[in-house]
C-alpha cells in the first residue's frame, strides 16, 4: 500500500512538470479541459456510409457566442479526418443548433430547436425560439443549405418567450422527414402536448403533408395526455412512431398514413404498470426498421429504487403488434411478451 502511494505522487509530480495537467492524452487526439468546459462535441453522432457526423451544441466560432456547431467528417486512407463544419445561416447564443440530426446519404438534417431565442424582456423576432430545421446536401464538393423547415402553428408562449421547440427530435428516410415540436400549444393551451410535422419530397421539393397533434385533453384512445409529445419520432414509408415519455410512466403511438392525412394505429405502455407515476421515460428513445420497433426506457426519475432502465422490442406479426422482449440489465434473461396493444380502451 505504502509502495503504491509513492508510485501515485512520483507520477503527478512528472505529469505536473511535463505540463499534462490539463491535458489527457490518447492514441489519436489530446484534449485540452480548459477549452473543453461548454463544450457538447459528441450530444448526437450519425454515421452513413463514409460521412460520420457529430453535434456539439454549444460549439462556438468566437468562444463567447455558443450557437452550436456540426463537425462532418470523412473516411479515407487515413481514417476519418475533419472535411466541413456547418452553422446555422443565423446563430445565436444557447440556439442549440446540432440538438438532433438525421443523416442518410448525401442528406444531413439538423435541427435547431431554440432558433430566435432571445433573453426574456429582449425584443423577440417573431416566432422567437420557435426553432427552425436545416437540410444540407452535398454537392460532390461541399455540404450546402438547400431547404428550412419552421412550424406553422404559434408556439407555447412561457413568459416573455416562446418555446415550440421545433426540431427536439427529427427523423429522414428517403422521401419523408418527420419533426417534432415538443412543446407547441395547438390546439390546447397548456402548450405541454407537442406537434409531429411530416414532409413528402415532390419532384424535388419537400412539401408539409400532415401534422399529428398530441392529446391535450382526455381521448378515448389514451389513457392519459400525452407529455412531451414527440420527444422521440422514427418515420418509415408510410407509418409515423411518437414518443412521449413525461406522462404516467410514458407512452409510444404509431400513426399510419392514409388518403385522409395520418390516423392512430395502435399505443404502447410500459411493460410495468405497477410503477406508473413513479418514473418518466418510457417512450424517451425510439427506433423502427419494418417490423420491428425497439423502445427506450432508461431510468430518468424515479421516486423508488425499484424503476429499471429497459428497452422493449415490438414486432408487427400478422397485422398485430406483438411485445416479443424486455432488455434491461437490471432484469437478467428477462422477457415480458404479450399483445403490445392497450386493451382496456377502443
Amino acid at each position: 500500500m505504502r509502495h503504491s502511494l509513492l508510485y501515485f505522487v512520483l507520477a503527478a509530480l512528472v505529469l505536473t512538470r511535463l505540463g499534462l495537467s490539463q491535458a489527457i492524452e490518447t492514441q489519436n487526439v489530446q484534449l485540452d479541459l480548459n477549452s473543453e468546459a461548454l463544450s457538447e462535441y459528441g450530444h448526437e453522432v450519425r454515421v452513413d456510409g463514409d460521412w460520420l457526423a457529430i453535434t456539439d451544441r454549444l460549439g462556438s466560432t468566437d468562444g463567447s457566442t455558443h450557437e452550436g456547431l456540426v463537425h462532418v467528417y470523412r473516411r479515407g486512407t487515413d481514417g476519418w479526418t475533419p472535411f466541413q463544419v456547418l452553422r446555422s445561416p443565423q446563430t445565436g447564443h444557447g440556439w442549440w443548433f446540432g440538438s438532433s440530426m438525421a443523416l442518410e446519404g448525401n442528406q444531413l438534417l439538423i435541427s435547431c430547436p431554440r432558433w430566435g431565442w432571445v433573453t426574456p424582456g429582449a425584443v423577440r423576432v417573431p416566432y422567437s425560439g420557435s426553432g427552425r430545421v436545416f437540410l444540407f446536401a452535398f454537392d460532390g464538393t461541399q455540404w450546402g443549405l438547400t431547404d428550412t423547415f419552421r412550424p406553422t402553428v404559434p408556439s407555447y408562449q412561457y413568459g416573455d418567450f416562446y418555446n415550440a421547440h421545433f426540431g427536439a427530435a427529427v427523423a429522414l428516410r428517403g422521401d419523408r422527414i418527420a419533426i417534432s415540436a415538443a412543446t407547441s400549444a395547438v390546439p390546447y393551451p397548456q402548450g405541454t402536448e407537442g406537434v409531429v410535422y411530416t414532409y413528402k419530397r415532390v419532384n424535388g421539393v419537400w412539401e408539409e403533408d400532415g401534422t399529428v397533434v398530441g392529446p391535450g385533453v382526455p381521448d378515448p384512445r389514451f389513457p392519459a395526455s400525452f407529455g412531451a409529445f414527440g420527444r422521440s419520432i422514427d418515420i418509415e414509408g408510410d407509418r409515423l412512431v411518437v414518443g412521449a415519455p413525461a406522462d404516467l410512466s410514458g407512452m409510444v403511438s404509431t400513426w399510419l398514413r392514409t388518403p385522409n392525412g395520418w390516423e392512430f394505429e395502435q399505443v404502447f405502455l410500459c411493460p410495468y404498470p405497477g410503477i406508473v407515476g413513479q418514473q418518466w421515460s418510457f417512450g424517451q428513445s425510439v427506433s423502427l426498421d419494418h417490423n420491428v420497433l425497439a423502445i427506450g426506457m432508461p431510468r430518468l426519475s424515479c421516486w423508488s429504487t425499484n424503476c429499471p432502465s429497459l428497452v422493449t422490442i415490438e414486432e408487427l406479426q400478422h397485422g398485430v403488434w406483438q411485445r416479443t422482449q424486455v432488455l434491461s440489465r437490471s432484469i437478467p434473461n428477462h422477457t415480458a411478451t404479450g399483445p403490445s396493444l392497450v386493451t382496456n380502451f377502443n
